[in-house]
């Protein structure tokens, strides 16, 4: 699969016609590594099937009820294979957030939304910021505190409509969606039909519903004395239009440890997972919402010893991330708990392996450090990076002796044009699909 000839879209940094040599030079310098990337696999090819052929079928699809799901047997997951991020995305778009203002800085975060125009950050006890795809700010949305359209921390179930000039804000332990102009005016509230503690929202405004997926605990929360349910649909004034109890989604462990994964929310479907801290069994289901139907997807059968792990419905494929302790002291002050081992299922061959992603993209610094679960979701992959850090991952690239040329005078450009007292950077990778 030949690179694209602007592999990089570096955003507000000046660009001389020197700079734009280096560029070129860079992308020539890559597609020559790609070769030595794949090697644990063989050859790259033209297309994605090429190597995926040379890798072992690891799971079954199983009929169960009507609903067809493609099982992963970990048992027999036993190759390792090298993926440059160029055959999962398309180009890495390095987006610089605007420093004009103190109300724009956002630090690292984790929690980034994408829509075709906006960038939505999610910052711990801040109000949430609002960019365009370019990096200019345009507003904090709503405010910090317990007075009518504000809030302390979100739940992550955010959401940017731009058919209705609306950003749609859950807060944790909530009985109401937050409504905001783009201005971040506080434009009302939409009722929820029941408490919601840690879950995710779907907003249609059109057709006047929204969808809820929550965390369901053996010690659920009630509400006026029954549990709530893990599923449910409802209009915009709070009324359930249908409602899912779900059992299957039952966790053995309490507390606010699992995550609920939104992967993709198309048509009438939703397409979700949960992120376990406990060790429970599993899947990645499709929510059906106009038929109130559950359909498991995808798991991964790990035997009696259940690891800690997490599922992403990443397009052409099915992923699973197993963590573990985190060891690297460059990323242990974000966080304690890492993906320690990936691997991938193939959803046409079923084929699949252990993984490691290469940065064959901007001057092949190690991205890999930043590959966690909430880095690949629905629009591909996107990270939220403080400039020191990013600085640190270009030092470190450039301290390695065998970097090709090219790449080092690339980074040793972006470098010059980065300072730590920038507002963070957003690095994107728009999902790529493939063509067989």
């Amino acid at each position: 699969m030949p690179m694209q000839k602007n592999p990089i879209t570096p955003q507000r940094m000046k660009r001389s016609a020197a700079h734009g040599r280096l560029m070129r030079k860079f992308a020539a310098c890559a597609c020559a590594l790609l070769p030595a990337l794949m090697a644990s696999c063989g050859s790259r090819g033209d297309e994605n099937a090429q190597w995926i052929e040379r890798c072992s079928v690891v799971a079954d699809r199983v009929v169960a009820d009507g609903d067809t799901m493609i099982v992963c047997d970990y048992s027999a997951v036993k190759e390792s294979v090298r993926i440059p991020f160029s055959m999962w995305v398309d180009s890495l778009e390095v987006i610089k957030l605007d420093n004009s203002t103190e109300e724009a800085l956002v630090g690292d975060t984790r929690l980034v939304d994408v829509s075709d125009n906006y960038i939505g950050i999610n910052v711990a006890h801040y109000p949430y910021r609002l960019f365009t795809r370019q990096g200019k700010f345009v507003a904090s949305i709503g405010s910090v505190g317990q007075g009518p359209g504000e809030y302390n921390i979100l739940n992550g179930g955010c959401q940017i409509d731009e058919a209705h000039n609306r950003v749609y804000l859950l807060p944790w332990a909530t009985e109401q969606i937050l409504v905001y102009d783009f201005q971040g005016n506080s434009i009302g509230t939409i009722p929820l039909a029941y408490l919601i503690h840690k879950g995710r929202i779907h907003v249609d405004y059109d057709r006047q519903r929204v969808t809820v997926v929550q965390l369901s605990l053996t010690r659920n929360f009630y509400d006026g004395g029954n549990p709530s349910p893990p599923l449910w649909v409802q209009d915009l004034e709070g009324n359930i239009v249908h409602e899912n109890r779900a059992p299957q989604l039952a966790l053995s462990g309490g507390g606010y440890g699992p995550e609920v994964l939104y992967h993709e929310v198309t048509g009438n479907d939703a397409v979700f997972s949960i992120a376990r801290t406990a060790s429970d069994s599993d899947s990645l289901y499709v929510y059906r919402m106009n038929s109130n139907r559950l359909s498991p997807r995808f798991t991964t059968d790990f035997g009696s010893e259940i690891p800690h792990h997490a599922y992403v419905d990443f397009g052409d494929y099915y992923l699973t991330y197993i963590w573990g302790s985190n060891t690297d002291p460059a990323t242990m002050h974000m966080f304690t708990g890492t993906v320690v081992k990936r691997l991938f299922v193939d959803k046409r061959t079923l084929r699949g392996a252990f993984y490691k992603l290469e940065n064959d993209y901007l001057g092949g610094i190690a991205l890999q450090k930043y590959n966690q679960w909430w880095g690949w979701l629905e629009y591909g992959y996107v990270v939220c990076m403080d400039p020191g850090d990013l600085l640190g991952l270009i030092e470190e690239r450039l301290a390695d002796p065998k970097i090709p040329t090219g790449n080092r005078e690339f980074l040793n450009v972006w470098k010059s044009k980065i300072s730590p007292d920038d507002n963070s950077y957003v690095i994107l990778g728009k999902r790529k699909n493939r063509v067989d």
